[in-house]
């Protein structure tokens, strides 16, 4: 059961993805700029033609990247890993061609574990795709001599890009964090934990969206009654307590997969999938009398609701308007509900007055 608001997750990574091979196509295309720029000066010529056509391989990656050709909001992450161990050989031919232990490029790649660190979530990952960069930058040991000097450069390298690395993951998850906490301020309702207006219409858009076969969308508006009564007899506490407990009981009376949410004051939805459309009403039956019963701790409080409820019709062409549809349809028979409800109140007071007249 769904209570609690949250963007579309599809999406959300989505952007995310997009977002990190964005990132990675400007650090390619800066990466192959260097390359580039190193040929101007004779003494950083080492092997001109791989240096020449490694950085225009790596600048035209960049722009495809940059381009989004790759579609990588489409692409699963584990093609973005893939990429990434892809490119650790490449470095080492990068390095070799722009002078081994003493090429320019080695600070530049710095860059790599700053992207890493903020897009990964998982440190093993992170912690891998470190210690193959930090095997790359060794591997002028194997072709060439280095002095002293060039392995502490070579270590203190290898140390930053772990420092690195671990700072910038670190970083993010407290962005994910604040994040996460921003979305709760927008999209949750304080009092009850539930979606608010704006996170529930997002949902009902979702739902509605979502349907298909034999499937259609509804939705189950609720009012807790006389809440002006509990807060003018009894104080706005007992009032905020009775809204509290009238959500924990739809939350556990609402059927696995539902929306709950809590619109303002005392107005609560419900909505989800169903393939009884003809039983809508019989879920609000239910609903209403899950809600029901007296309030702990305030005697002779009692919790009610009135109920009103809509069905999407089919086919569902345009989407914000099959949900807008259900609003005012659900809406409409609350406000007829409540109507009635008066009706049948009143009729209740005036016979012991006409009998005894």
């Amino acid at each position: 059961m769904l209570s609690l608001g949250s963007p579309p997750p599809d999406r959300d990574v989505a952007d995310h993805r997009w977002l990190m091979g964005y990132v990675s196509g400007w650090m390619y295309a800066g990466v192959g700029v260097v390359g580039i720029l190193g040929l101007a000066i004779p003494a950083l010529r080492f092997h001109p033609g791989w240096q020449l056509g490694l950085a225009i391989a790596v600048i035209a990656y960049g722009l495809l990247n940059i381009l989004d050709v790759p579609r990588w909001g489409r692409r699963p992450m584990a093609l973005h890993i893939a990429s990434m161990v892809a490119a650790l050989p490449l470095i080492a031919v990068g390095l070799w061609a722009t002078g081994g232990a003493h090429s320019y490029t080695r600070p530049v790649l710095l860059l790599a574990p700053i992207h890493w660190g903020f897009f990964l979530r998982r440190t093993r990952t992170l912690a891998l795709l470190c210690a193959g960069l930090i095997l790359m930058y060794w591997t002028p040991l194997l072709y060439s001599q280095v002095s002293p000097g060039t392995i502490g450069t070579l270590a203190t390298l290898s140390l930053t890009v772990a420092v690195v690395a671990a700072a910038l993951q670190l970083v993010r998850r407290r962005l994910d964090v604040t994040e996460q906490k921003l979305r709760d301020l927008a999209q949750l309702d304080p009092l009850t934990g539930l979606l608010n207006r704006r996170g529930f219409r997002a949902e009902l858009h979702r739902l509605v969206g979502s349907v298909g076969g034999e499937q259609t969308a509804y939705l189950v508006l609720l009012d807790l009654d006389d809440l002006k009564h509990v807060n003018d007899s009894y104080g706005h506490p007992t009032g905020d307590e009775a809204l509290r407990r009238f959500a924990e009981r739809l939350v556990a009376g609402a059927r696995h997969g539902d929306v709950v949410a809590r619109l303002g004051g005392d107005e609560f939805a419900v909505a989800g999938h169903t393939r009884e459309p003809e039983a809508v009403d019989r879920v609000a039956g239910r609903l209403e009398r899950a809600v029901c019963g007296e309030l702990d701790g305030a005697v002779g409080v009692q919790i009610r609701a009135t109920t009103g409820s809509a069905v999407a019709a089919a086919p569902i062409v345009d989407t914000p308007a099959a949900a807008d549809a259900l609003l005012r349809g659900a809406d409409q028979q609350l406000l007829a509900n409540k109507r009635g409800r008066r009706v049948r109140l009143a009729g209740a007071v005036d016979a012991p007055l006409r009998r005894s007249a």
